[in-house]
């Protein structure tokens, strides 16, 4: 996960340059140990959040909402538990290139 603050003050391009830059290195490879220590806070910061059934009920309806699957939410301790650092890396240079950046172009508009 990458995480970047914007103040609503300035050029977001340089916000967006950063981005891609730390998500490229991903995709030069994901040190494990590193990796591990990320999926561990993570998944510990994650299940802290969904700790009361309010936050439960949001999670499983997202779940619903976006995937059509709801009982993801039950697979997901196992999910979390068992990442791929290669995959993440793969992700990372297929989803994160320029071409696919998530940046606005107005040309397209």
């Amino acid at each position: 996960m990458v995480w970047t603050y914007y103040g609503h003050e300035g050029d977001t391009d340089r916000l967006l340059d950063l981005r891609d830059d730390v998500v490229g290195s991903i995709g030069d490879g994901v040190d494990e140990d590193e990796f591990h220590r990320a999926v561990t806070r993570y998944s510990s910061e994650h299940w802290s959040s969904v700790a009361n059934a309010q936050m439960r009920a949001v999670l499983a309806g997202s779940l619903e909402q976006q995937l059509d699957r709801a009982e993801l939410f039950g697979e997901l301790p196992a999910r979390a538990a068992a990442p791929d650092p290669q995959l993440v890396a793969k992700v990372a240079r297929h989803w994160f290139s320029r071409q696919q950046s998530g940046r606005h172009d107005p040309a397209r508009v």
